[in-house]
């Protein structure tokens, strides 16, 4: 049996001009060097392994870009610079398993870097003919339950389990947001398919009158759906295949030259080609049926036609269903029922599909009333067109009203939590200053050295200088965020309301819970809590409830003095400072404590506040990436209604050039018409989007009286969508202008 010691946490090199490389985004670790060259992942390229506490070896990629060298001494994070280590070696990772920075040193080396020479994970090979379900059993008989040893298979899998559930939440996103644009494409397949079988119904009329049945035509039109459904779909999956592979690619760029492999699951891809066929086909169903029901005597037209205006019944149908869906939205709003909001959208949905041909048409006078009383004789004849066919306007707009309404919500889900946030931090924070490090270090573990903060303390003006630490712990079972604080101090630098109990000089057998941890868990004060750190377990009692602080201290609250106890070093990872008064001189002097670490850095309380609201921005320009999709698609569907569209209407538009229309001034009736198209959708999906978004938030709980709404951001969108639906035109109007005049006048 061979056993091989593992010991892993942060550690980052600094270079000789102060400098951090890497790290932030890519990860910085340190890793305790093992001698055993078969289970060692990393091979020494250049000099050698480390065999002293004060020798390091560094990746070659950080090697190069730190330009270190071999014998030189480097300060290592977060070690004090007064310890520096020198560099022994430079080594390579035959695995690929190791992305970003790293620094391996001895077990003694840890001790200083890490806190800890002992080690967290030992790896254990059986000897042959040992079935190693029967080691694990031996070993953990031997040792009484001090340790717990698993199978390799045991080990990978619950890794696979944890990095399942977050890419399953990736994954499900991802399905949500191609639905999206699956939904809206399905309305550009409805109406595409509707244009084309509306031109050729003379054709089928012909047919027909030849003596095909109905069921024959609708067949002939359903196989050319399947047709077009299977090869666009196969072209889409093999499409989606290559940008995977280039997102990888740069995925792994990102992540540190990261080596990962495509995967392409075979049942997701089949299973997307024949959803995109089926998808097709039940778009193209409605416009083979309409086509099939012609009479004969239609072939005798000259042109084909196709009914275009709206029922009655359709206007009251649509607002029985308006009325239902807003009812039970603003019931689900007011009561905070998220799932009854979510069983309303489909009907607010279909009520948009119904009772948008019936406002098409005053919609569409409406948006064109300032360029016709302008004059312009081609925005006139540019609302007729767009109000001409109600149906198919609504249907092409109603696709870009989805992407739209979609886009608005989720601005105003942004704007509203970042008001949230910062109007949480303005009422908490006390502190005159913030120090903190960099945010995607505190995920590996990285801080500051606890004696930075009395450091700081000590300085003329600083009325108190309060470290606080965020960690993680195991408790009932999941790993949930912990703050650690000195207590004693904690409400000089931040307003609490104290529920019950107490929260202030909290002891090491102690805990403070927010008022919403307090009611998911059914805590009350007195009660004894199980909590398992990195290295240690604490029993805690639950000191205090608090409601307001959630902000800074999330849902449990200890003393500094419990993560002493049970991490291997415990450090701060944010200082909150009250000041009497900062002057140029106490801020000179903050930075100077600071100078002992190059990834932290002081914050005045605006900047600290306004840093804590914006985070959510990277969020927002993903949704607004993925969101995108739906909003291309829908755009793409008013170029393609707008070509069809200049098809049917050749003779039409051959006859205005032929009265004495100029190529420009059709060419700008028609951008003008794909504009409009496009503003109808646009507004109606700001519209519904701020009516969705008020609902959502509200339904969640929030409370409406904190909803935000981000006028200049909508009205940014509303100018997006006009610039689009212009753009849009573009192809259209060109191949509308350079039509001929005669030969479009003989046109069918």
């Amino acid at each position: 049996m061979r056993s091989v010691p593992h010991l892993a946490g942060y550690a980052q090199a600094v270079t000789a001009g102060g400098k951090t490389i890497g790290g932030a985004d890519a990860g910085a670790q340190g890793i305790a060097w093992i001698d055993d060259p078969v289970a060692n992942p990393f091979d020494v390229v250049e000099g050698r392994a480390p065999v002293a506490a004060n020798e390091i070896v560094i990746d070659a990629d950080t090697f190069e870009s730190g330009d270190f060298a071999l014998g030189q001494s480097v300060w290592v994070l977060p070690a004090p610079a007064s310890s520096p280590f020198t560099v022994t070696g430079v080594i390579l990772d035959r695995e690929g398993s190791f992305p970003g920075q790293v620094v391996s040193f001895t077990l003694d080396g840890a001790l200083a870097v890490l806190g800890t020479s002992d080690v967290d994970q030992i790896f254990v090979e059986a000897d042959d003919g040992i079935d190693s379900l029967v080691l694990a059993e031996r070993i953990n008989q031997q040792f009484g339950g001090e340790i717990e040893a698993v199978t390799g298979n045991t080990l990978v899998s619950e890794f696979q389990d944890v990095i399942g559930s977050f890419a399953r939440i990736i994954e499900i996103a991802l399905q949500i947001f191609a639905g999206v644009a699956l939904f809206v494409g399905a309305f550009v397949i409805y109406n595409t398919f509707t244009i084309t079988v509306a031109q050729r119904m003379r054709e089928m009329a012909l047919l027909r009158a030849i003596g095909a049945s109905r069921r024959q035509v609708t067949v002939s039109v359903m196989a050319e759906s399947t047709a077009i459904g299977l090869v666009a779909s196969a072209l889409g999956a093999a499409a989606g295949i290559g940008i995977g592979w280039i997102l990888l690619r740069l995925l792994s760029g990102f992540l540190g030259d990261l080596d990962m492999s495509l995967h392409v699951p075979t049942g997701a891809l089949v299973g997307g080609v024949l959803l995109g066929t089926v998808i097709t086909v039940a778009a193209a169903y409605f416009p083979a049926r309409r086509g099939a029901r012609v009479d004969p005597v239609q072939a005798l037209r000259e042109t084909a036609t196709e009914t275009v205006l709206a029922s009655r019944s359709r206007f009251r149908a649509g607002l029985a269903v308006l009325a239902a869906g807003l009812a039970i939205t603003i019931w689900a709003a007011l009561g905070g029922d998220s799932r009854l909001l979510i069983a309303a959208l489909p009907l607010v949905v279909i009520a948009a599909v119904v009772l948008g041909p019936v406002v098409v048409r005053p919609l569409s006078h409406l948006l064109a009333a300032p360029w016709v009383r302008s004059g312009s004789i081609t925005a006139e004849l540019a609302r007729d067109n767009a109000s001409r066919n109600p149906k198919r306007t609504a249907t092409t707009s109603l696709t870009l009203m989805i992407g739209v309404a979609l886009i608005a919500t989720a601005t105003m889900f942004a704007a509203t939590l970042s008001n949230l946030i910062a109007g949480d931090l303005d009422e908490e924070l006390l502190a005159d200053h913030v120090v903190e490090i960099n945010s995607n270090l505190t995920f590996v573990g990285a801080g500051l050295d606890p004696a930075i903060a009395p450091e700081i303390a000590a300085i003329d003006g600083v009325a108190a200088a309060v470290a606080v630490r965020d960690s993680f712990a195991e408790i009932d079972g999941s790993f949930t965020p912990v703050t650690g604080i000195d207590t004693a101090q904690v409400t000089l630098v931040a307003d609490i309301e104290v529920v019950d109990g107490t929260v202030t000089g909290l002891d090491a057998g102690e805990v403070a819970v927010s008022i919403g941890t307090a009611e998911d868990e059914e805590l009350a004060v007195g009660d004894r809590v199980a909590v398992r750190f990195q290295q240690g377990a604490a029993s805690l009692v639950v000191a205090g409830i608090y409601d307001r602080g959630e902000q800074l201290l999330q849902g449990w609250l200890v003393d500094n003095a419990v993560l002493d106890a049970n991490l291997p070093r415990s450090l701060d990872t944010r200082i909150l400072i009250r000041t009497d008064g900062a002057d140029a001189a106490m801020l000179a002097q903050i930075d100077e404590a600071l100078a002992g670490n190059p990834t932290a850095s002081a914050k005045s309380r605006d900047d600290y506040i306004d840093d804590q609201a914006g985070q959510l921005s990277g969020l927002l320009t993903l949704l607004y990436a993925l969101l995108g999709m739906s909003v291309v698609v829908a755009l793409l569907g008013i170029v393609n209604t707008m070509s069809l569209s200049i098809y049917e209407r050749t003779r039409e538009l051959g006859l205005l050039r032929a009265v004495g229309m100029t190529s420009r001034q059709l060419r700008r009736s028609v951008r003008y018409e794909s504009a409009i198209i496009a503003l109808i959708g646009t507004l109606a999906g700001l519209v519904l989007g701020v009516f969705l978004g008020w609902a959502a938030f509200d339904a969640l709980g929030v409370g409406y009286s904190d909803f935000t709404v981000p006028w200049g951001s909508l009205i940014a969108i509303g100018i997006a969508g006009l610039v689009a639906g212009l753009l849009s035109g573009v192809l259209p109007a060109r191949r509308a202008g350079r039509l001929e005049v005669l030969d479009a006048i003989a046109a069918p």
